[in-house]
């Protein structure tokens, strides 16, 4: 609890910790620590309705990974970009070649 709330005050200045973030939430599912207690609420809530969706998240994690290191191993070397965070292909290639995105 107290890094939780550690996390929440240290949040880089004009970011909204009290606005649910799908990516945020995507974050918390897979386990990360990416989030903010507003994201792991709405999360629980909805997995309260549809409890399998930690797996799904994960498989679905797997699965894209598994998808661009297949693209990548067959030469595909153009990736679209989605914003500033690395996306998973980079995170994919990166894996393949031993390095951080």
């Amino acid at each position: 609890m107290v890094d939780e709330l550690r996390a929440e005050r240290d949040a880089p200045e004009g970011l909204d910790t009290s606005t649910v973030q799908p990516a945020r939430r995507y974050n918390y599912w897979l386990g990360g620590t990416d989030n903010f207690a507003v994201d792991r609420e709405s999360g629980d809530l909805i997995e309260r309705a549809h409890p399998s969706v930690r797996v799904s998240v994960r498989e679905n994690r797997v699965f894209l990974q598994r998808a661009v290191g297949f693209l990548a191993e067959a030469g595909l070397s153009d990736w679209r970009r989605d914003g500033d965070r690395p996306n998973p292909a980079d995170i994919a290639i990166c894996g393949a070649v031993g390095r951080k995105p």
